[in-house]
């Protein structure tokens, strides 16, 4: 078999920003045979063009065209407009992760939207499978509000929206993943971060990653938040929030986002 008709996974990573999906995509980057591609979208909607002169780095560190991975890629479309362009484009970046020998491309763009377009594309000797990555309610609202007090703006009015946000958006997303044909696996980044080896094995297993494979995963993140480029050997929970009395006390007045938060909670395959 040549290196182009081989299988190949890709694993999409689905989630609100700011829910720990860079972290996770360099995590799973690293296991055999993997490659971690960080948001992709944003690369193919055109915010990245010009290769010469590009300013971002890859999460290698190296520039795009000094990159072993993107410097391969340099006609790809970075200007998608309609689905059949982004599929067309993403063909490409399949085709180069088989002739680079890698069984699994991680993706965490999070957009509901590529992945529909993906899963409609039915490309041959590729499975796409899901990752739902839920950060807990409580915590990513403090980190909005966080964010919030350091720009000044006010923390109260921040973290209202942001709870009411967080249960609208994931409510919408849990919906779109149960009416369409996805396969998919509910993921708590409290689980992950907390229970990391049992959460990894776990994954291992959903994304039939042979962990025997010699060949190593590598990261090449163009599109991701800052920890794209920071050394990823201990992870942290921020407990900040754990002390932030009033993030419970919303719970309970508003009982239907508890119960929601709660149901995320679990990590769970979901569709097979």
């Amino acid at each position: 078999m040549s290196k182009n008709n081989q299988s190949i996974t890709i694993c999409y990573i689905l989630s609100l920003g700011h829910s720990g999906s860079t972290v996770l995509d360099r995590t799973l980057a690293s296991l055999p045979g993997a490659v971690g591609l960080g948001e992709t979208y944003a690369l193919l909607s055109g915010k990245e063009q010009n290769f010469e002169n590009t300013s971002s780095l890859c999460s290698c560190g190296n520039q795009l065209l000094q990159c072993e991975y993107w410097s391969g890629l340099k006609d790809l479309n970075k200007n998608c407009q309609s689905p059949e362009e982004f599929i067309n484009a993403y063909q490409q970046i399949i085709a180069h992760a088989q002739q680079q020998g890698y069984s699994h491309i991680i993706d965490s763009s999070k957009k509901p939207w590529l992945l529909e377009y993906l899963n409609s594309a039915r490309f041959e000797n590729v499975e796409i499978k899901t990752i739902y990555l839920v950060r807990d309610v409580r915590g990513w609202a403090a980190s909005r509000r966080s964010l919030a007090a350091r720009e000044g703006k006010s923390t109260i009015l921040v973290f209202i929206r942001a709870v009411h946000n967080w249960f609208l958006n994931n409510l919408r997303l849990l919906n779109f993943l149960k009416k369409g044909d996805y396969t998919w696996s509910l993921l708590s980044y409290e689980s992950f971060v907390l229970d990391h080896e049992n959460s990894i094995n776990s994954l291992t297993k959903y994304l039939n990653i042979d962990t025997s494979n010699a060949a190593e995963g590598a990261d090449h993140i163009v599109f991701g938040n800052r920890t794209k480029l920071n050394d990823q050997k201990h992870l942290r929970y921020d407990t900040r929030w754990f002390n932030v009395y009033h993030l419970s006390v919303y719970l309970f007045i508003f009982p239907y986002i508890g119960w929601l938060n709660s149901l995320l909670s679990i990590s769970k395959n979901g569709k097979e």
